[in-house]
């Protein structure tokens, strides 16, 4: 069985590990994916990142200034495309869903193992699987495949893995970006493609 490893499941979510990096403050309250598996081994879907809230401190930038840093690298830079070179980013958006503010990465990858799949090689049956970051199943919230000790299971056949993974706890003093998006003159503009 090839395990997923710790640095490779922070691959299969570049949208938190790239703005954590550049945005010590930034959080984000949950992950969900649909991946599509092709005939070809290549996979398609959606990461929707549900919950985007800064954790300011007195050295920090201003809200404001921390939602134009989000906007500059990953809605309209193309910081998402080098960092990731087996993905092809189709679209990137940010939206309101429920009173959250929350962003989208529709995308194409080479294989399962860009979005953190892994298939038994030898095992004909043994379908897709998932291991959660650092093995740590307390993060898995949801997801529409078995649940094992170890993680999630998929048969080869399934049309659309999801799931739904917990990625930060937000705090009582956090802000919610969603005020600052809804002030914001570009929100109401289309997503452009990443280059290529």
């Amino acid at each position: 069985m090839k395990w997923i490893t710790a640095r490779g499941w922070r691959h299969a979510v570049p949208l938190l590990v790239l703005l954590l990096s550049q945005q010590a403050c930034l959080k984000v309250e949950q992950m969900e994916l649909r991946v599509r598996p092709r005939p070809d081994g290549r996979v398609s879907g959606e990461v929707i990142y549900r919950g985007l809230y800064s954790s300011l401190d007195e050295d920090s930038l201003t809200l404001e200034e921390e939602f134009q840093q989000l906007v500059k690298e990953y809605l309209q830079g193309d910081a998402l495309a080098s960092d990731l070179p087996g993905w092809r980013m189709l679209k990137r958006e940010l939206f309101e869903d429920q009173g959250e503010l929350c962003g989208r990465l529709i995308f194409e990858g080479d294989n399962g193992e860009a979005v953190g799949l892994f298939q038994d090689k030898t095992c004909a049956c043994a379908g897709w699987v998932l291991v959660p970051q650092d093995g740590d199943l307390n993060t898995l919230i949801s997801g529409d495949g078995i649940r094992t000790p170890y993680g999630m299971r998929w048969s080869l056949d399934h049309p659309e893995l999801t799931w739904v993974q917990r990625l930060d706890v937000i705090e009582r003093d956090d802000r919610s970006l969603l005020p600052t998006w809804q002030k914001w003159p570009g929100r109401k503009a289309k997503a452009t493609p990443a280059k290529r």
